[in-house]
């Protein structure tokens, strides 16, 4: 009996090395995914689980996670404007989300609106991140002639491509059109309906449904200042 148990011990050790092997082996041969973009996007357009998917690479690449935003990481992204046009198959790194850009900040419950400015005339300089911004939008689909009331004050995090008040960062004149601003996120304390009414009308303005007349920029220490579309 002692003679069996001897034998089994050896061959206990051996069976656990062999699974500890295929283990090791596995994860190293296991494919690793990361996200990227299946359609074209423009400066500005927010990443939606409709425009980001998984892109599967050989186990070799698993050193890429450093700089590329791994696949079960995707939910950061979504709701953040795009700081860059990508292309269809273009590879989401790091740097392209709140995450890797550390000018960006936001509380927990919080989640970056872009909105375009449109026809609205305005002096970037002005719009200040940190600063507060309302916006004023009016249906043209017929549902309602009237004027909408002022929706905010909204906190700036971005104008165009400058995400701070440095002048390196000063906004590039393809986009300065664009302003993100921080919005609670659905079914958390603290959002009412301005939140609502502004996903509402930034989603008819996309459809050509609505349009923005006007933004309030609040200075501080001044009276807000406004600005109107032109045209």
């Amino acid at each position: 009996m002692k003679h069996s148990l001897r034998l089994l011990i050896p061959i206990g050790l051996a069976v656990v090395a062999a699974i500890v092997n295929y283990l090791t082996m596995t994860s190293a041969t296991r494919p690793v995914n990361f996200v990227q973009v299946t359609g074209n996007l423009k400066v500005g357009e927010p990443f939606s689980e409709s425009n980001l998917g998984r892109l599967q690479l050989p186990a070799t690449f698993e050193g890429l996670s450093k700089t590329a935003v791994p696949f079960e990481h995707i939910g950061v992204l979504y709701g953040q404007p795009a700081s860059r046009e990508f292309r269809a198959g273009d590879v989401v790194f790091w740097r392209d989300s709140a995450e890797g850009n550390l000018q960006i900040r936001l509380e927990p419950d919080e989640e970056i609106m872009p909105v375009p400015l449109g026809r609205v005339e305005t002096i970037p300089a002005l719009l200040r991140i940190g600063g507060a911004i309302s916006f004023r939008f009016k249906r043209i689909d017929g549902h309602d002639k009237s004027e909408a009331e002022w929706i905010g004050p909204f906190r700036i995090v971005s104008v165009g491509n400058r995400f701070t008040d440095d002048k390196e960062g000063s906004p590039s004149s393809e986009n300065l059109k664009l302003v993100s601003v921080a919005v609670k996120r659905r079914g958390t304390p603290g959002r009412d309906s301005i939140y609502d009414q502004l996903e509402e009308y930034c989603d008819l303005q996309s459809m050509e449904k609505a349009k923005l007349l006007r933004i309030k920029y609040h200075l501080p220490s001044a009276r807000p200042q406004t600005a109107t579309a032109g045209g």
